[in-house]
């Protein structure tokens, strides 16, 4: 059997151009594929006379695809150099998959390693990775041997290795960030990158999200719902922590789940900065306004026939439902350009004016439009 060599993406290309310095080889690639396959589009193969470098999927369908390499080098005086194949990978080729692939065969020289080079590139998946300590350093150390990117960031001073270099393959690029600039690194950041780390906040901006929270606790009349929009502006409009889909899908699921309404503002913190972002929220919104209301309502039952007392109190209703009013506009900010999430809306609206029917029964529908993606 012909020696392989290593499969992984980024070494197999290189073993594979410096072979070609020394002898052609025909490069079998996935065109295309249906159904159920082994490989999708873009995998390749690179034949030698002697040695194989990377894979099509193995089984029968690579043994094959193999003697028909074979046979093309054997015959590249011929001026055909390109061809496809159809491969049914079903009983007929003695491979159970049931899918369909379209292999391309290619012969290559030297004189094709550069643009081999470029098209044959792996797509590295960018990385973040937030913390420089010694779970970033064994992570850093996993990750090198994988198809990614690794983007290796903290803001604290000698923190990195003093060689990046050092890693085994495709060296991390470390940066130092000064407190509260995570932020803008997140927004520059490829929008398919995965995100490790323990949060993606530093302690400045986790102390901003804290005091922000604070000074909405003591405007939240009517619940802390009623400030709501002003979150959606500081967390989404300002800040760039979540977008209005991701803003407006936190409130929507502590408001469908069981428990007090206040429990939308931990599912916030925890979208933004983790379990240190549901502390800073919670505690921003409950110790002002609770400190607050005790103080109040010992105050409130000192004067009870007080007609600014009451005065107040009765006008505290109408600014209520105003707020409320302007919380329900922001949450409906990814509906107006959605007209299924308009019907949803507007369905939803109408059952509960309309009709007896449990909350439950919408909320249920909801789901269901979400997991079949008609909104």
């Amino acid at each position: 059997m012909s020696p392989k060599l290593s499969r992984h993406a980024g070494a197999a290309l290189s073993q594979f151009l410096e072979l070609l310095a020394f002898e052609p080889a025909v490069l079998v690639q996935v065109r295309s594929s249906q159904g159920s396959v082994p490989r999708g589009a873009g995998t390749w193969m690179a034949v030698f006379e002697d040695i194989l470098v990377g894979t099509v999927g193995g089984g029968h369908l690579e043994y094959v695809a193999i003697a028909d390499a074979r046979h093309f080098l054997a015959n590249r005086a011929s001026a055909v150099l390109e061809a496809n194949r159809r491969f049914a990978l079903g009983p007929a080729l003695g491979q159970c998959c049931g899918g369909v692939m379209h292999l391309h065969f290619e012969m290559v020289t030297a004189k094709d390693a550069a643009a081999l080079a470029v098209r044959l590139a792996p797509k590295l998946t960018p990385v973040a990775l937030f913390g420089g300590g010694h779970v970033g350093n064994a992570l850093v150390n996993v990750l090198s041997a994988l198809p990614v990117s690794v983007r290796w960031i903290d803001s604290r001073d000698g923190i990195f290795p003093g060689e990046l270099a050092d890693f085994p393959a495709r060296p991390p690029q470390g940066r130092m960030l000064p407190p509260g600039e995570t932020t803008r690194s997140v927004q520059a950041a490829p929008v398919n990158s995965l995100w490790l780390g323990p949060g993606l906040l530093g302690a400045a901006e986790l102390l901003h999200l804290l005091t922000h929270f604070m000074m909405l606790s003591l405007l939240a009349v009517g619940g802390a719902i009623t400030t709501a929009p002003d979150m959606q502006r500081f967390v989404v409009r300002e800040q760039g922590w979540l977008s209005d889909a991701q803003f407006t899908a936190s409130v929507a699921l502590a408001q469908a789940a069981p428990g007090p309404n206040v429990l939308f503002v931990a599912v916030i913190g925890f979208n933004v900065a983790g379990l240190a972002g549901v502390l800073a929220t919670l505690v921003g919104t409950l110790l002002p306004s609770t400190t607050l209301a005790l103080a109040a309502s010992r105050w409130r039952d000192r004067n009870r026939a007080s007609r600014a007392l009451r005065a107040f109190t009765l006008g505290l209703a109408p600014v209520t439902i105003g707020l409320l009013l302007a919380t329900t506009w922001v949450l409906l900010e990814p509906a107006r350009s959605q007209w299924a999430t308009a019907v949803l809306v507007a369905a939803t609206l109408w059952l509960m004016l309309r009709t007896r029917l449990s909350p439950l029964w919408p909320i249920a529908g909801g789901a269901v439009a979400g997991m079949a993606g008609w909104v």
